[in-house]
């Protein structure tokens, strides 16, 4: 708040950070005496310590978009949450392309097994509602019927890819 401007109030801050890039770290070649698990566990617990404190003042809205990429130590986190989060004022929103992600997959269906999930599945775009989608995007358009459709069917009917494929 207070700096001036002057690049000498910085110089200190620059000299740390110039150590730290310079030092060097012993890294463990393997992971023999780590407890995976147990590591796991207490980074989720970490986490849901959080939104809980933040929860507590205000509800929380999390959205989670594109759970197919996400690994397997996200997706531990992530139902670690949906099974704890109890009745803390948190709502978890996540999507996902289904069929992309084993341990997603697998995830979520133990998720549904434990009732702690519900799910929205949305179907692809039918070619009118896809013509649609690109006409307004593109409006006014001389695009052929006979492209759409192609496109519509590449794109499986996902908008955001259609969207995107056009603007390439």
């Amino acid at each position: 708040d207070n700096w001036t401007g002057s690049m000498s109030q910085v110089k200190p801050v620059q000299e740390g950070l110039k150590l730290k890039i310079q030092s060097k770290f012993q890294v463990r070649k393997n992971l023999e005496g780590v407890k995976i698990e147990a590591e796991r566990l207490r980074i989720s617990e970490n986490v849901l310590a959080i939104l809980e404190e933040q929860a507590s003042t205000s509800p929380i809205l999390l959205v989670l978009e594109d759970l197919h990429w996400a690994d397997e130590n996200s997706l531990f986190v992530f139902r670690h949450l949906a099974r704890n989060i109890g009745s803390s004022k948190i709502l978890m929103l996540a999507t996902a392309r289904l069929a992309e992600n084993k341990i997603l997959d697998s995830t979520i269906s133990d998720m549904k097994n434990d009732g702690i999930l519900e799910d929205i599945a949305l179907e692809e775009l039918d070619t009118d509602n896809a013509q649609d989608l690109l006409n307004g995007l593109y409006s006014p358009n001389i695009i052929p019927k006979e492209f759409m459709l192609k496109l519509a069917k590449q794109c499986r009917g996902n908008p955001f890819f259609m969207k995107e494929l056009l603007a390439q």
